[in-house]
């Protein structure tokens, strides 16, 4: 199966998180800089996650982005459906 650059960047994202994320939020433009992903595309696709409850956004000096819940309970199944939508036709 192949991916988009949306989803990849979304799996490296939450990558990302699950690994530097453990006790603050960590900025985009961090995670942007680590991963090589442009941040403005970055954006788009943590706001999707955001607004699938995948990951969640804290404002201020100290903001950035957290996973919601644990990374064992996140799915590439998850993300891939975050990003592009429902993997399957329901009838």
């Amino acid at each position: 199966m192949k991916v988009s650059k949306r989803v990849t960047y979304g799996i490296m994202a939450a990558v990302d998180l699950a690994i530097n994320a453990t006790e603050s939020p960590i900025q985009a433009r961090a995670i942007a800089k680590r991963q090589g992903i442009p941040i403005r595309f970055l954006e788009q696709v943590l706001h999707a996650l955001r607004h699938a409850d995948l990951v969640e956004s804290h404002r201020g000096a100290q903001g950035g982005y957290l996973l919601s819940r644990e990374s064992s309970r996140i799915s590439i199944a998850d993300i891939l459906e975050a990003l592009e939508g429902p993997l399957f036709h329901r009838a």
